[in-house]
Parts: C-alpha cells; structure tokens; sequence
C-alpha cells in the first residue's frame, strides 16, 4: 500500500492489514508528520522529515511515550481514552502551530484553552489539560502557565442509580434465561455488573484462572488505575457460573460471545442491557449505573469508607465518599440514629 501525504507529493510505502490504520496529524507547517500506528501492538513510526533528529524536542515526542507508557502499565480504557484525546491535542496544537515544547508556553496554551471553549464542555478541556500536564510530567518538564494551568473547579453531579422496582424487574428477567452458552452470558453479565460493582472494561477482562468458586471471589488484574483487587459475587449465581466456565474451560477470559466466536467488549455489555430494558419497557441502564447503585447499597447497609474504596477500586477516597454524600438511605439513616429526640 502507497500512503500519500495530502500536503506533500511525495508518497511513501507502508505495509497495511486489517489490524492498522494510518492516521495524518500536521504537527506544524512545515514540517507535517504522517503518523503510522499499528493497532495490534501500540507500536509507533514516524514517518516525515529526514532531518527530525536534529529538531528540538517535540511535544508529539514527549506524548508518544508517555502513551506507551499508558499502554504497558494502565488498562485498556485509560489507553484508549489517552490515545483519543491525544490525537485531537495534537491536532489542535498544529492549528496553533505548537510542535516544539519552546512554542508550548502560557500564550499558547491560552490560544488552545480560548479554541476549546467554543466548542467543548468544561469537562472535556480539563481533561485535555489533565493529559498535556500528564505527559510534561512524565517527561520531567515544568512550564509556567502549563503545569500549573488553572483547575476550574465543578460542582459534582448526583450520579444515577437503577430504580428498585426496575431492579426487582431486571433479576426476574435474567434469572428466567435458559441455560444455553448465549444465555448464561447475558446472565452472567448482569449479575456479575449487580454483585461485584465492576466497571465494564474490567467485566470483560476477567481471566476463568482469577476464579476462586470456593471464596465466591474474583481477582481482577485489569483494572483502571492498575492495582490489582479481589471483588465477591453472591454463591447464588455460583451454578451458572460453573456451567459457563464447563462451556470452554481452556479459554483464557471468562467472557465470550459463543455465537460469533468473538472476545468480549464492553460495547457487548452495553447492549445486553439496552436489549433487556427495551423487553422490560423500563428507562435505559447504562453498565456504570449498576456500579452506582452497587455502591450505593452497600453504603446504605452500613458498609464503612475503608473497604467501599477497596472494592470499587478508588485512587482517591474522596471519590468514594460521593456516595456517602448523595445517599439519600445513608443519610436518613444517620438522621434518625443521630437525630434530637426530647
């Protein structure tokens, strides 16, 4: 396959199968970088300017390897959401015309703050400023006004949990499925998002080794922010699960779509429930919803900040805390313990 740079005339050869992409990012003009990327390992190549060794450092340098970093040490959804955001950083960084890290400077980075505020929420741009503050530091770089760009601060949102009649409706669906291999996934699915509160990307990532069926434990050694932990799902659900394993006990994952023969993804786990509650006729559920009102359950039944943090698998305790503050039960709960009585 001949690759053409659609600012530049000259072509260049590159080897293409279905697990790669080309992707062009215009760094600044001149130069323009064609970006080769090789979605099966991460791999990188740049392909551009015969004299890019003696250039200054580039920030697409400094975040390159940053990303691989992501790629080897966090998970699969951190490397993706980094590898998004990046490319649309470098983008906008072109249109500004910020390649080296001496053009990234407090003007700068204004010009690419006041373009963003046209078109992006709040939230969106302090994550992209959270990934350039990232990758500087990763690279052992302060730059004023860059590092230390200013936080907006938000007011934090309730987050929104499955209602208990719609809950009631979703276990009586699920537990009258068959048990074909098809079936017990869907179930399975469900339960296990309902008893462990996992996030879907550590769902399907879950290894039939990291089983232990005597403890009703799971280890998960894919996770969000990298650290192993164990999770616990009810015993009821124990038979069915032995019954998937007996399916294929030489898979790797515990996850499979039997039908097609495919991996699972968390796309996969988003429309199982979207087709359960279009049966059921009940407002959508989202997979972090489950998370939600796992969380939120166990912070109503007196579960203490401590092990709710472990489990949910929370860098920072303050996160876990929302739910101790948006739980009306945990609320009501301490109001009539700790209430004046007369």
């Amino acid at each position: 396959m001949i690759a053409t740079n659609k600012n530049d005339n000259s072509t260049l050869p590159i080897i293409s199968n279905a697990n790669e992409i080309l992707l062009e990012i215009i760094i600044s003009p001149p130069p323009n970088i064609l970006l080769y990327i090789n979605l099966w390992n991460s791999s990188i190549i740049f392909i551009g300017n015969p004299d890019s060794k003696r250039r200054e450092m580039r920030f697409a340098d400094c975040f390159f390897r940053y990303l691989d970093y992501i790629r080897i040490s966090k998970s699969l959804g951190t490397y993706r959401f980094t590898a998004a955001h990046g490319v649309l950083i470098l983008r906008e960084f072109g249109i500004h015309c910020i390649s080296s890290i001496r053009s990234l400077n407090d003007s700068s980075i204004k010009k690419v703050y006041r373009s963003w505020e046209k078109s992006l929420s709040r939230s969106t741009i302090e994550k992209r400023l959270g990934i350039i503050k990232r990758v500087l530091k990763y690279s052992n770089l302060v730059i004023k006004g860059v590092t230390d760009f200013p936080v907006v601060k938000f007011k934090q949102k309730g987050f929104e949990v499955v209602p208990r009649c719609d809950l009631v409706k979703l276990m009586a669906y699920f537990n009258e499925m068959n048990l074909t291999p098809n079936d017990l996934t869907r179930y399975l699915v469900f339960m296990i998002l309902f008893y462990t509160g996992v996030r879907s990307g550590e769902l399907c990532a879950i290894k039939i080794a990291n089983i232990d069926l005597y403890s009703c434990s799971v280890m998960l050694d894919h996770t969000k922010n990298g650290r192993p932990r164990v999770v616990f799902f009810d015993r009821a659900i124990l038979d069915r699960l032995q019954l998937y394993i007996a399916v294929d006990p030489h898979r790797k994952f515990l996850f499979k779509d039997f039908r097609y023969n495919h991996e699972f993804c968390p796309d996969m786990v988003m429309a199982i429930l979207r087709y359960a509650t279009k049966k059921l006729k009940i407002g959508p559920i989202h997979p972090h919803m489950l998370r939600h009102t796992f969380a939120t359950m166990l912070v109503e039944n007196g579960c203490p900040l401590v092990p709710l943090q472990y489990v949910l698998g929370h860098s920072d305790p303050k996160t876990t805390e929302i739910y101790m503050h948006m739980s009306t039960g945990y609320l009501k709960k301490n109001y009539d313990m700790y209430s004046p009585k007369l």
